[in-house]
Order: C-alpha cells, then sequence, then structure tokens
C-alpha cells in the first residue's frame, strides 16, 4: 500500500474573515413557557405514536419513537 502524506501545510496568507460573536438572544418568561408548552406537546403526540406502533407489535420502532422522546425531553428542561 502506498504511503500518503497526511501532514499540514501552513497557509500563505491569513485568509480566514472574522466575525464579531453574536450577541446571545434573551427570553422572556411567556417566551419560554410557550416554547416549553409546545415542545411538551409535540412529546405527548410522539409518544402517542409511538404507543399505537407498540399495539400493533411493531415494538423497535415504538421504542426508538420512545427513546427519542426522552432525549427531547430533556432538551426542553435544558432550555
Amino acid at each position: 500500500m502506498a504511503q500518503r502524506n497526511l501532514s499540514l501545510v501552513d497557509r500563505d496568507i491569513q485568509s480566514r474573515e472574522l466575525r464579531p460573536p453574536s450577541a446571545p438572544r434573551h427570553f422572556t418568561i411567556q417566551e419560554i413557557s410557550e416554547r416549553f408548552n409546545k415542545g411538551l406537546g409535540a412529546v405527548y403526540e410522539q409518544v402517542s405514536i409511538a404507543e399505537r406502533l407498540l399495539t400493533d407489535n411493531n415494538v423497535e420502532a415504538g421504542e426508538s419513537i420512545l427513546r427519542s422522546q426522552i432525549v427531547q425531553s430533556e432538551f426542553l428542561l435544558d432550555f
């Protein structure tokens, strides 16, 4: 097998354009509550789909949806 050269070469010029960092976005309590409730509604919808799949003996798909909803719920709490 032929040897490959994987070493890095220096840039001739600094061509990367610098961008100022974006300012953090602040949310009101109302906006946070609305986002949380909307996300929680989506989780409930997905759980009902997973329950239907489990009832129809499609265990793998149902469990996959339930696992993803656990992650989604953790995200909602982190936000």
